[in-house]
């Protein structure tokens, strides 16, 4: 199993490139973390 953890670039970060499909959920961030919240709250 790949577990890859991909956040946005800071100041004081090493440049990395992304996949496309990394880009796009990296931009969809928010709402995956919304969803995975509301997940969590409901089965807990």
């Amino acid at each position: 199993m790949d577990l890859r953890l991909f956040t946005n670039l800071r100041k004081d970060m090493k440049t990395y490139l992304l996949d496309i499909q990394d880009n796009l959920l990296l931009n969809k961030r928010s709402l995956i973390e919304f969803v995975f919240n509301v997940l969590k709250n409901i089965c807990f």
